[in-house]
């Protein structure tokens, strides 16, 4: 048991991290961008039949 509290403090410090945060934006801007252009190629394809 006692690992897991020190992974989870571990885990706690990252998630708390600046670095972390940066990270995460950039993984969350990247699925906004993917998201917004698959339904962009979607559209064309059913416009242009």
């Amino acid at each position: 048991m006692g690992s897991v509290k020190i992974l989870k403090n571990s885990f706690g410090r990252l998630l708390k991290s600046e670095t972390f945060q940066v990270l995460y934006f950039f993984f969350f801007l990247c699925a906004c961008v993917f998201l917004f252009y698959s339904i962009y190629v979607e559209q064309m394809m059913v416009t242009n039949g």
